[in-house]
């Protein structure tokens, strides 16, 4: 599967549930492994969200790390 993605591509897939990310990374192992390796992303929208936005904007507004993250 990932064999047919050009230089540069990757896949986002994004779920609400824990539930159904786990299911998706269920079916991904074993022939389409590697869409569970960077720079593919599997993962809920709330972690999605802290990650790539949440986190990186705090620690540029504020200039320092986040410590912890209430869930």
């Amino acid at each position: 599967m990932s064999e047919n993605l050009e230089e540069g591509e990757s896949i986002l897939v994004l779920s609400h549930t824990n539930t159904a990310v786990d299911e998706i990374k269920r079916n991904l192992v074993g022939n389409a492994a590697k869409l569970l390796e960077y720079p593919h992303c599997v993962s809920t929208i709330q972690e999605f969200v802290d990650r790539f936005l949440a986190i990186p904007y705090y620690e540029s507004k504020y200039k320092r790390s986040v410590e912890i993250i209430d869930e």
